[in-house]
């Protein structure tokens, strides 16, 4: 990156991770919703009856953890905690290619 475009990121950077993690928490809604659907569907195929009570035991810890699906609302708390969990996975991300470019012998 150049020394020019540095100053620009820094400053959109905070917005676009916040802005993920809300993304992030409102696909989580979808699927969460998603799933507690599709375990309420009846199928006489053989693997629905194979899946349908794993499902319907995550459904149970989920909603036993998040609440009922219909009424999860992320927070601002919410989305913040997404937002740090992003930078965290990236600046990880950031971390591990730079050790895996840098020589074994300049590490030490």
């Amino acid at each position: 990156m150049t020394e020019t475009l540095a100053p620009l990121v820094w400053l959109w950077a905070v917005p676009l991770y916040i802005a993920g993690g809300f993304l992030g928490l409102l696909q989580f809604k979808f699927v969460f919703s998603g799933l507690t659907n599709v375990s309420a569907w009846r199928s006489k195929m053989w693997v629905w009856q194979r899946v349908r009570p794993g499902l319907k035991t995550l459904v149970a810890n989920m909603e036993a953890t998040f609440g009922p699906a219909h009424k999860f609302i992320p927070n601002t708390t919410h989305v913040l905690l997404v937002a740090v969990m992003l930078v965290i996975m990236v600046s990880t991300e950031r971390l591990l290619s730079a050790a895996r470019r840098t020589p074994a012998s300049s590490r030490r």
